[in-house]
């Protein structure tokens, strides 16, 4: 989360945002995963999610992946969306071209 004026108002949503009581509602209406340990398990929609959320929560080391030491351009953006589109059924061969242009054109800059 992102605050872009450092206003009461805005310190307050941060704060509720971040609480138990939200991710609760995050996870639960939008199937997402939080990394706030006070949320209750049960609100994950599913057991499959609750265990993504077990293993996210009790975790005891964190790593960060090839993405991260990519420009963001390909880190976040066409390498990430390659992997979206490569599981979705696009071929490989296109995906791995949309990467390295992207790439090619990040590293130049």
């Amino acid at each position: 989360f992102a605050m872009f004026n450092d206003t009461p108002e805005a310190r307050a949503f941060m704060e509720y945002i971040v609480s138990p009581e939200a991710q609760e509602i995050w996870v639960g209406e939008l199937g997402k995963l939080s990394a706030n340990k006070r949320i209750n398990p049960a609100a994950y929609p599913d057991d499959l999610t609750r265990k993504a959320a077990k293993i996210l929560s009790e975790a005891s080391t964190f790593r960060f992946d090839g993405s991260d030491l990519m420009p963001s351009a390909v880190g976040a953006g066409s390498f990430w969306t390659g992997i979206l589109d490569y599981v979705s059924g696009i071929p490989l061969k296109n995906v791995l071209m949309t990467i390295e242009t992207t790439a090619l054109d990040a590293y130049r800059k």
